[in-house]
């Protein structure tokens, strides 16, 4: 049994040797009985030098003959204090001291067991903590930022600014989605500049990109807040009206058609847009809705271009509106 409590005590003492916290050991004298490296490292010092010295001397703010001092060592327990160490270079360290004091064996007298940890390094790396956590905030907004320009390309044409073909087609089929549910009408209207190549080859790719500019510009301000305009592809958009039956489409198409015939462009040419207009069906999803709307396209151009026609539902005729505008409460 003695061998055993020799091996702990051996045990414990190699543990508070090596202990990362500052230890040293006082009798009711304040004198130091023992110190680890810690410490000792902490006043500047050896310790051997600690070993036989006075507590006092290190910390200056605790008084020998202070009554409380005494009775906090004394009375046994824990007590704990915030105190300046005074290192051996002259400098100071605020410090957090744990006093732990038990009676010595056959004695009146306690002796007590301080656990110092430096509260400088504790602002140290409270201070590296609070750095490294605003530069990760920094980060996280940047990445946020970077994320929202990703975002903003994949919903937006870089060129025009009409949404792009991603964010159409995940907007689009949400809202065919709830229509299928509330019998909601929504049409849709593919139109494509006509002749467009010509205007490349004759006016250049910086003329015709801002035809397409000003195409999209026309038709935004010619839009309700609610109806969509994306790039589909080259020189061919896509327009979402919902909440909007054929005859509302029907006179959008129109509208958009007689605008932009009218709308001035930079080199002094003339656009004209072939348009194809259809309204949704029960069960529609994007790509059926622009099938037949691509039909209609595929038919105004056959019929000699600057027309828009309308694929009906099945129970009427495709209508071929041609250039002619009808009245309606789009």
């Amino acid at each position: 049994m003695k061998k055993d409590l020799d091996a702990i005590v051996a045990y414990a003492e190699e543990c508070i040797k090596v202990h990362p916290d500052g230890i040293f050991c006082i009798n009711h004298r304040g004198v130091i009985l023992f110190s680890n490296e810690s410490f000792a490292k902490m006043v500047g010092t050896t310790v051997e030098k600690l070993v036989g010295s006075s507590v006092f001397r290190l910390f200056p703010s605790v008084n020998p003959f202070d009554v409380s001092f005494a009775e906090r060592v004394g009375r046994g327990g824990l007590n704990r204090a915030e105190v300046p160490l005074a290192r051996a270079d002259g400098t100071k360290t605020p410090v957090g001291v744990t006093i732990s004091s038990v009676r010595e064996h056959n004695s009146r007298h306690h002796v007590a067991f301080c656990f110092v940890r430096n509260l400088g390094e504790f602002e140290r790396m409270a201070h590296e903590l609070e750095e490294e956590v605003a530069k990760r905030k920094e980060a996280q907004r940047e990445l946020e930022e970077t994320n929202e320009r990703l975002r903003a390309l994949l919903m937006a044409d870089e060129l025009t600014g009409a949404a792009s073909r991603r964010f159409f087609i995940d907007e689009a089929e949400r809202l065919l989605a709830v229509a299928s549910d509330s019998d909601e009408k929504i049409s849709l209207a593919i139109l494509d500049v006509d002749l467009f190549k010509q205007i490349n080859d004759r006016y250049g790719h910086l003329a015709g990109d801002q035809a397409l500019q000003r195409i999209v510009a026309v038709i935004k301000a010619n839009m309700r807040r609610t109806d969509l305009i994306a790039r589909w592809g080259g020189d061919e958009f896509v327009i979402l009206l919902s909440g909007t039956p054929l005859e509302g489409a029907q006179a959008l198409a129109a509208r958009m058609r007689k605008t932009i015939e009218g709308t001035d462009f930079q080199d002094g040419f003339s656009v004209t847009l072939s348009i194809g207009v259809a309204e949704n069906r029960q069960g529609d999803g994007v790509d059926s809705l622009i099938a037949r709307a691509d039909e209609a396209l595929y038919k105004a151009k056959r019929g000699g271009r600057n027309r828009f026609e309308l694929v009906d539902d099945d129970e009427k005729k495709d209508q071929i509106t041609g250039t002619k505008d009808k009245r309606t409460n789009y």
